[in-house]
């Protein structure tokens, strides 16, 4: 019986140590490429802002509703510029989730290119909620912040 006691306690002992090893999964949202904008009568979007450290550039959110009430977020840019510049950003939707990374591309002049969270479904809430993109712009030394500050006091669709 002891020898048994003893086996089952190094058993649980090993099973421990091999579970602290073992490290946590990331909670880090996915990182997603840019892609070609084609916007429609189911993007509601904020106004563009032109962000003081982006030389040129222009940004705006926009979340877009399907007939299914499925919805998801579209951080958008646009370079109206006469030079490339290096971009990425974030998307957050704290109500309704599907929160992404954008991922670090180059914009070229003259492009417009959105970053696209998860579809999510509404639910029987029919709403969104708060919207927050963030764009980041490379300054040729760091990465430069933006929020879309009109974005963040609109509220999303409902």
């Amino acid at each position: 019986m002891a020898s048994i006691q003893r086996w089952f306690g190094v058993l649980i002992a090993t099973a421990g140590v091999t579970l602290l090893a073992v490290p946590l999964a990331s909670a880090a949202p996915p990182s997603v490429p840019w892609k070609a904008v084609s916007a429609n009568s189911d993007w509601h979007c904020s106004d563009y802002v032109s962000p003081y450290n982006a030389d040129g550039l222009n940004f705006k959110s926009c979340v877009v509703v399907n007939a299914h009430d499925d919805a998801l977020g579209v951080l958008v840019v646009q370079n109206p510029t006469n030079a490339a510049r290096t971009i990425k950003g974030a998307i957050r939707l704290p109500q309704l989730g599907g929160d992404v990374n954008c991922a670090e591309t180059p914009l070229q002049p003259g492009f417009t290119r959105g970053c696209y969270s998860t579809t999510k479904s509404l639910g029987c809430a029919h709403c969104t909620g708060p919207v927050n993109t963030h764009l980041f712009v490379w300054d040729g030394s760091g990465w430069s912040e933006s929020l879309d500050d009109k974005a963040s006091e609109w509220t999303g669709y409902c």
